[in-house]
């Protein structure tokens, strides 16, 4: 039972996004807790931008 809840509530949720394409080299996945109706909610965070600093 609690791997078919972590499959349905984690598993799927991640498949989606990552079989959306959506996703690329270094970003994260946050998963949450939508209150409203009680389902995981996957979202992708792009990496902060590495600003480039000249040493001279």
């Amino acid at each position: 039972p609690l791997k078919r809840a972590i499959q349905q509530y984690l598993e799927d949720e991640l498949a989606d996004i990552v079989l959306s394409g959506e996703l690329e080299t270094g970003d994260t996945i946050l998963m949450d807790l939508d209150k409203e109706n009680g389902k995981m909610k996957a979202k992708i965070v792009k990496p902060a931008p590495v600003l480039n600093q000249n040493n001279n």
